[in-house]
């Protein structure tokens, strides 16, 4: 593979880079583009002050609101996380179409990808390759990731510059 958009998603950020092996020794994967799911950020905040036993016993012991309480916190997070991964797959599909590519990698973790399927329809089509990497890589850097793709077999390693003299 030459040249390939590679996204990499997770609930929080969705990172998409651009790899190229005709680019400059060290700077074959650059990030193109940039999403922060605003659902998950205005999650924490609105849930950050919550804590355990708040609606229950001073001994922090749930009580049957309290669980209620907790299950409506995770079906609102999955929503809004079905709604990121919307958001992202239209993304891509954008990007893939107007930067020509003919192979686009998804690197998420079990989760997440299972709500990017859900969505990836505009994405199985002819004349583009999509693979699938189950991991959650989202923290890596992006010469973290480019080794551990290339590890994978995934894409080329990494050409390394030539040491000064």
């Amino acid at each position: 593979m030459n040249r390939a958009c590679i996204a990499i998603v997770d609930v929080t950020r969705a990172r998409i880079c651009e790899y190229d092996v005709g680019r400059s020794p060290g700077d074959e994967l650059k990030e193109i583009a940039d999403h922060v799911n605003p659902g998950r950020r205005h999650l924490s905040e609105t849930f950050e002050n919550s804590v355990p036993g708040e609606r229950g016993s001073d001994l922090g012991v749930r009580s049957n609101h309290q669980q209620a309480t907790n299950d409506h916190r995770t079906q609102y997070a999955e929503s809004r996380d079905g709604r990121f991964a919307r958001e992202v797959v239209g993304e891509l599909e954008r990007i893939v179409r107007e930067g020509a590519f003919g192979h686009l990698v998804v690197v998420a973790g079990p989760r997440m990808l299972g709500e990017l399927r859900k969505h990836d329809s505009v994405l199985r089509r002819d004349g583009l390759v999509l693979d699938e990497i189950e991991r959650d890589l989202a923290w890596q850097s992006n010469a973290q990731l480019h080794d551990h793709l290339a590890r994978m077999g995934v894409i080329a390693k990494r050409q390394r510059m030539a040491a000064a003299r």
